[in-house]
């Protein structure tokens, strides 16, 4: 659901800790290479209550399962146990899974890549513009220098638009 919901990339998505969610605020922050600046910025993306639900499950799932290992202060959110060492996901595990997923289901296999941007059509179906799609997949920095001379994307605006969307969205799927 994360990286449906955010449009995320496998690396962004597996970057994310338990301090990159914040339930009470509602938001996520990914770590995401700027592509014009070559260098790490952040990503906030607000959290739809579908997904806070989903991730206050299982953030509770995780904490005991590090609990029965006996391990403290694993700070990465998403990870797979082998034996008793938790390890973090990765772009092959995360797409193993996916295969894993396909097979069992008998539908194509796909990539998180493959669900990014059915992320982005998705979203433009359900009534996002372009400008604000492309903030969600970092395709467009807020407030990058290069583009805020023509336009300019406010969280606030940004929020509102997302959330429509992905109410939309979960409306038609569930």
């Amino acid at each position: 659901m994360i990286n449906y919901l955010t449009g995320s990339r496998a690396a962004e998505i597996y970057s994310l800790t338990t301090s990159s969610i914040d339930l009470a605020l509602g938001i996520m922050k990914f770590r995401v290479k700027d592509t014009v600046k070559r260098k790490d910025t952040t990503k906030v993306i607000p959290i739809a209550p579908f997904l806070r639900e989903q991730l206050a499950l299982y953030l509770s799932l995780r904490e005991d399962t590090l609990k029965k290992l006996s391990i403290k202060n694993f700070r990465p959110l998403l990870f797979v146990v082998h034996g008793k060492e938790p390890k973090e996901l990765t772009d092959e595990k995360i797409n193993d899974f996916y295969r894993e997923i396909s097979i069992n289901s008998e539908v194509p296999y796909f990539t998180t890549h493959a669900i990014r941007y059915q992320t982005q059509t998705d979203m433009t179906a359900a009534g996002m513009d372009f400008l604000h799609t492309n903030c969600l997949l970092s395709h467009y920095p807020f407030l990058d220098e290069i583009f805020s001379k023509y336009a300019e994307v406010s969280f606030v605006d940004f929020k509102e638009k997302y959330l429509k969307a992905v109410e939309s969205i979960l409306k038609e799927m569930l």
